[in-house]
């Protein structure tokens, strides 16, 4: 690895700390549906993060950019997809029986295939990571060598490290699972997470480019 690799390392943590979209939903999967929720939730977001270092190396986020009606239909789709969560989050909030830990829920494939769904689609329905990874992995790429296997690299090593961060975060979040676990807890953290996800789809359904 040389210095350019080192630096879009360190470049990349400081992002990925940064909260966000991705944050909330782990957060909120993670309370609801247990740590195996919130797991598959940051397995579904490292996943979609390949989506768009794919797109990016073949060419297709340049196209997405480029095309003012895509760009705002992905970019509805996406804040509608936001708001949507963030609704029923508060529709969770309002049930009285304790999810987390529940053998009936956290025993369900269509479940968590649900929750590697949400993971992937918040992340691909926002174009404006397609932008970031169109304007950023480019600076750390040689000019004078292939872009897609370079950018492949990139996307793979800010897919893991993502990765990575969710699972030291959800074991975080595991440490407090006795507090996490009372329903009032709960109904309090779904409802904040719930308001987050509205606030950050209007932004991304008011954002520009």
């Amino acid at each position: 690895m040389n210095i350019n690799h080192w630096t879009f390392i360190v470049t990349s943590i400081l992002l990925i700390l940064s909260p966000g979209i991705d944050t909330a939903l782990v957060t909120k999967n993670t309370i609801t549906f247990s740590t195996k929720g919130g797991l598959l939730t940051a397995l579904g977001i490292a996943s979609g993060i390949l989506v768009h270092t794919i797109a990016t190396g073949l060419g297709l986020s340049l196209l997405l950019m480029q095309s003012a009606k895509l760009f705002v239909i992905i970019k509805v789709i996406g804040a509608v997809y936001l708001i949507f969560l963030g609704i029923s989050s508060f529709k969770n909030s309002n049930q009285d029986h304790v999810r987390v830990g529940k053998s009936t829920v956290t025993s369900s494939y269509d479940v968590f295939s649900r929750l590697y769904r949400q993971g992937i689609l918040t992340n691909v329905l926002n174009p404006k990571v397609a932008l970031f990874f169109l304007t950023f992995l480019p600076q750390f790429t040689n000019t004078t060598q292939s872009f897609f296997p370079q950018a492949l690299l990139l996307g793979l090593i800010y897919s893991g490290l993502t990765l990575g961060w969710f699972i030291c975060y959800i074991s975080i979040m595991k440490l407090f699972r006795t507090w996490i676990l009372k329903p009032a807890v709960q109904r309090i953290m779904e409802r904040i997470t719930g308001v987050v996800l509205i606030c950050l789809g209007l932004k991304l359904a008011m954002g520009t480019k």
